[in-house]
């Protein structure tokens, strides 16, 4: 995979890099299993962005908020299936986590890439699925799906009016990111430098445009905070994988 490439590049100088997300480093540290601990190898450089998913049920679903979709599946257990972009994938891990937070039961049902997925929703095949800001709403505003809320702790700026799942579920919360990454041992300064520079673009207006067209918010943060998220977003992950029991290959 491309970031076990760049773990081994070598020398360590700044010019192998990749541009990543969570999903990436979940599935270099739990799912393909890398055979060394991929945060040490990795060297967080600048994180581009943070992004909620969003929870989207099919028209058909006779529910019109996350406190009638768990009643729903409380009352007719194993009824609903949701979609994911494969297994492991953020989406996946965001169903896992709200059958376990809600104590209910949904089957995944992983596809290769979510827009297979959205279709199904779509065609009532498919009962619930969590997918990015730009492949949901689409097809939200259009009347096709029903979107529930998001995944964060709090309402996202972009799309106030759809409630945080941890309104109802304290405490829930599946984030997804995107970010540059290059192999540990990257000189200090060159990575200081780096970040100072993605960080100045992501501020130009035309940038903020287009990132909070996609439902997500600027990171602009520090190498060292980057590594945090990293740190918090896999821990999380783990933590998760040891409650539900979930097989992420």
């Amino acid at each position: 995979m491309a970031l076990d490439f760049v773990a081994r590049s070598s020398p360590a100088d700044g010019y192998t890099m990749i541009v990543g997300s969570a999903s990436t480093m979940i599935e270099a540290a739990l799912i393909i299993q890398l055979p060394y601990d991929v945060e040490k190898r990795i060297a967080p450089i600048a994180q581009f962005n943070s992004s909620p998913f969003i929870l989207a049920a099919a028209r058909g679903l006779p529910v019109e908020s996350v406190q009638a979709l768990i009643a729903y599946a409380k009352a007719n257990p194993a009824a609903l299936n949701f979609a994911s972009s494969g297994t492991g994938s953020s989406g996946h891990l965001a169903g896992e986590l709200l059958k376990h937070s809600a104590g209910i039961d949904m089957t995944h049902v992983p596809y290769k890439g979510i827009g297979p997925g959205l279709v199904d929703l779509m065609g009532g095949r498919i009962q619930v699925l969590f997918g990015s800001t730009t492949a949901v709403m689409p097809h939200v505003n259009s009347g096709k799906i029903r979107a529930l809320a998001v995944s964060s702790l709090q309402r996202a700026k972009t799309l106030p009016a759809l409630p945080a799942l941890a309104e109802t579920l304290p405490g829930y919360e599946v984030i997804t990111w995107w970010g540059m990454l290059g192999p540990d041992g990257i000189p200090a300064p060159v990575i200081v430098a780096l970040n100072g520079e993605i960080n100045q673009i992501l501020l130009l207006p035309e940038m903020r445009k287009i990132v909070g067209a996609d439902g997500a918010e600027i990171a602009n943060g520090s190498p060292e905070q980057f590594r945090q998220v990293i740190t918090k977003g896999l821990a999380s992950v783990r933590d998760m994988v040891a409650k539900t029991g979930i097989k992420l290959h």
